[in-house]
């Protein structure tokens, strides 16, 4: 039987329960990150079954999958580099909720239209970030500025179009930023590893009220 939350390769046997409804899931896309199992905990201590799946599961695989919403982790790899790994750039048009993650979110821009480059200034560790915007991520948070952690060595130079900031810091102007039309969120920083009100509100806001069938 599968257990919620637990790390799980996709078969046909779990498309066909997906697709039927038997399970709500979620599409983990890992790119190597450190934390694919804390992404994993999260979902699951939220009821909901998290499929890992690498790159190159294409759009075709994922709407037979047919999961409420897509976590694109974070990566060793940097998003500007002409071998970097890259989703199947159809997934962005199915209006499934999604979630990039630091390296997630930098693909996100970078393909549909913005820029993604060195950052001027490397972050590591605890962060103060300012809520610049609302944002149904932080539904609930009563503080406007909250501390994040960061691991980034690049950033987004120029945000994509039809995208609105919603977090900054003292050094990164695009610490979260959304696409509410296209369901597209976006986080420089890591939620899935942190501890504290504001990371648990923010994952708890993206897996149960945004990705609903």
């Amino acid at each position: 039987m599968l257990l919620i939350g637990v790390l799980a390769h996709i078969g046909k046997e779990l498309a066909m329960q997906a697709q039927n409804g038997q399970y709500d899931t979620i599409a983990v896309y890992d790119f190597g990150t450190e934390y694919l199992a804390e992404i994993i905990r999260w979902v699951g201590s939220f009821g909901k079954v998290a499929v890992c799946v690498k790159p190159d599961f294409d759009a075709d695989k994922l709407k037979e999958l047919n999961p409420s919403g897509i976590i694109v982790s974070g990566s060793p790899s940097t998003a500007y580099w002409p071998d970097a790994p890259r989703l199947d750039e159809r997934i962005y048009e199915l209006g499934i909720p999604m979630l990039g993650i630091c390296y997630g979110m930098q693909l996100m821009a970078q393909w549909l239209g913005g820029e993604v480059e060195k950052a001027p200034q490397s972050e590591h560790g605890a962060f103060k970030m300012r809520l610049v915007n609302d944002s149904p991520l932080f539904e609930g948070c009563k503080d406007t500025e909250i501390t994040t952690w960061m691991k980034h060595n690049d950033w987004i130079c120029i945000m994509p179009p039809n995208f609105d900031i919603v977090a900054e810091t003292d050094n990164t102007p695009y610490a979260c930023i959304q696409d509410l039309d296209r369901k597209l969120f976006g986080t420089q920083f890591h939620p899935e590893v942190g501890k504290r009100d504001s990371d648990r509100i923010l994952m708890k806001n993206f897996i149960t009220k945004l990705c609903k069938r």
